[in-house]
Parts: C-alpha cells; sequence; structure tokens
C-alpha cells in the first residue's frame, strides 16, 4: 500500500511539474521582437532605449542615429527570422526601397538579445565579398601520395627534355 501512494503522488507531482514549465518564447521570437523594438526606437530617435538594444560596440553611434530625420520613412517588414550559428538573423524588405530584401543580425550579449550592427554592416559589405573570394596559397607540407606523383611527373622523358628554368 505505501508503495501505490508513493507512485501516485509521484505522478501526480511530474504531471504538475509539466504542466506548470512555461517554456516562453522562442529565440526566433525573441529575435524578431527585439529587431521591432530596435526599429521602434529608431524611428522615435530613443537613445535610452537603443543603448540597451544595441550592442555595445555600437553605442557610442547613438547620438549619430539619433540625428537623422526618419519621421517619413516606413518601417521594415519583417518576413523571417533563422538561426546563424550562435547568431539569429532577422529577414526584412525594405518598402522605401522598392522591398529589397536584407537581414540584421542579432545576438546574446550579457544575457540579453541585442542588434549587432557591425556584424549586420559585415554581412552586407563589399569587402566581406571580395575578400572571401580572393584566392590564398596557404604552405602546409605535401602528403606521401602527393610526394609520388611529384617524382612520378618530374623523372618522366618529357619532363627532362624540358629547358632548365621554364
Amino acid at each position: 500500500m505505501v508503495v501505490t501512494r508513493i507512485s501516485i503522488a509521484t505522478a501526480w507531482t511530474a504531471l504538475w511539474l509539466v504542466v506548470s514549465c512555461d517554456t516562453g518564447p522562442s529565440h526566433e521570437d525573441l529575435a524578431q521582437e527585439r529587431f521591432e523594438e530596435f526599429q521602434t526606437a529608431l524611428l522615435q530617435r530613443d537613445q535610452a532605449a537603443l543603448k540597451y538594444l544595441v550592442c555595445s560596440d555600437a553605442r557610442p553611434a547613438i547620438p549619430d542615429m539619433c540625428q537623422q530625420d526618419r519621421s517619413k520613412q516606413l518601417a521594415l517588414q519583417v518576413t523571417g527570422v533563422s538561426k546563424r550559428q550562435y547568431e539569429y538573423l532577422v529577414h526584412v524588405t525594405d518598402p522605401n526601397q522598392s522591398d529589397q530584401a536584407s537581414h540584421f543580425v542579432l545576438t546574446i550579449e550579457d544575457g540579453a538579445m541585442r542588434v549587432d550592427l557591425r556584424a549586420t554592416y559585415w554581412d552586407h559589405s563589399v569587402e566581406n565579398r571580395r575578400f572571401l573570394a580572393e584566392e590564398r596559397f596557404v604552405p602546409q607540407r605535401l602528403s606521401p601520395d602527393q610526394i609520388k606523383r611529384a617524382r612520378a611527373v618530374h623523372s618522366s622523358p618529357s619532363a627532362q627534355t624540358a629547358q632548365p628554368g621554364r
């Protein structure tokens, strides 16, 4: 009888824990919410709110961001959120520029999700794409198979008739 009462009590406790657990919003939902708060603060020139909503490296630029008049500008439309490693990309379209698609990078800094303006700029910069497109020579040791192939190529009759220095 004691085993049955303990089993019933354990079952009720487990059921209560499952029902009472609130998972809260997902990180994607939080990223979208934070971006919308950022956009609202930017359009309203709210420097205090922007200090909380952007990463620390962008805070010195807040006064300059608030100097621009955005009263006639339409808000960006969020089209979705995706995860990239430890960051969240909030995909937007800009009704001010023929619904041009873009994204903003949000990351967690000091326990809060914030807009990472530096990463957003880097994602959209030409230098980023140009750097990735450049071919680079990376010196490394040859494998034994590569050494065998090189010896075979250079010891062939056609390699011996070639003039040195060319």
